[in-house]
């Protein structure tokens, strides 16, 4: 396989491949950066919400004996060592100072320190509010993200379809109408020069010289066809080489030739360019030459051996 087929053929498929790779990338680092700040919101916001929660209602009840001391403390233990935002030490501070007066049961101090646990309450609520914004937004980038991939995903497999469309399909269907037309009797269809790879291109040479051989030797095996075909034929397997050839008649000299031939019969060194054509006609193998004889025409078809 080339270079050009092997790109006609793997890019549009290594490139859908990275794109695919690229998303799921994309989607695993997206999971991993919003579990983490699932994470944030309940390490850092809902333990000071409990913690807030269980002294409210201690205070609320308004027990105030040993055990009730103790819970409050140990809540307000956690609280102060789950501290994460700025506003929420000033709470603390006013709770652990008017909280042994609030359990006491002093009215003043029960209502200074509920008050402190509402805003100490609130403040968390503000945090999770805010990183739930942060994932969200986290979470729309990342959609959009994929959407985007999906999207180039989908133009690159539209330009991809395109191009094996023009690059390969086409040429591949071009051989078999060519083929079909010459099931069904057209004997002068040959594949068309269509932009494809260089084993494509040459599948369609091939294809084009089985047929001109099968046109010859059907030409030679009716003679009553050669009146009328025979030059018409010899000039349509001239026209049809890419470089240079030539009709040399059985005397040697040159019947015809396509535009190439005419080109290099014109140009420096043309003089042994016609001694090697006319020497082709002996049966001779010229330098540089390869002839073919064509017995039902009596003509030589040749072409440069290189060509």
């Amino acid at each position: 396989m080339t270079e050009e087929l092997r790109r006609d053929v793997l890019l549009p498929l290594i490139v859908l491949m990275v794109i695919a790779v690229l998303t799921s990338v994309g989607a695993i680092a997206l999971l991993a950066r919003m579990a983490p700040a699932i994470e944030l919101i309940v390490s850092e916001n809902i333990f000071s919400l409990e913690a807030g929660e269980e002294m409210l209602g201690i205070v609320a009840a308004g027990t105030g004996d040993d055990d009730a001391r103790a819970r409050f403390h140990a809540a307000l233990t956690r609280a102060e060592g789950n501290v994460t935002e700025a506003a929420e030490g000033d709470h603390l501070r006013e709770i652990r100072a008017r909280g042994p007066a609030a359990l006491a049961g002093d009215p003043a101090a029960r209502r200074d320190v509920i008050a402190a646990l509402n805003a100490l309450s609130a403040t968390n609520r503000d945090a999770i509010v805010r990183r739930d914004d942060d994932a969200k937004r986290l979470g729309y980038a990342g959609a959009w993200t994929a959407v985007l991939m999906g999207v180039l995903a989908f133009a690159w497999g539209l330009i991809a379809i395109r191009r094996a469309r023009a690059r390969l399909i086409e040429p591949l269907r071009e051989v078999r109408n060519v083929l079909d037309g010459a099931r069904s009797g057209d004997r002068y269809r040959r594949c068309r020069r269509i932009a494809a790879p260089v084993e494509v291109e040459r599948i369609m040479t091939g294809v084009d010289d089985l047929l001109d051989a099968r046109a010859l030797r059907h030409f030679a095996a009716e003679p009553s066809l050669r009146a009328v075909n025979d030059r018409a034929i010899l000039l349509h397997l001239l026209e049809r080489r890419d470089g240079p050839a030539w009709i040399v008649t059985a005397k040697g000299s040159v019947d015809s030739a396509n535009s190439a031939g005419l080109e290099a019969l014109s140009a420096d060194g043309a003089t042994e360019l016609r001694a090697n054509l006319e020497s082709a006609a002996s049966g001779a193998s010229p330098p540089g030459l390869r002839a073919e004889y064509v017995a039902s025409a009596e003509r030589w078809i040749c072409e440069r051996a290189d060509g």
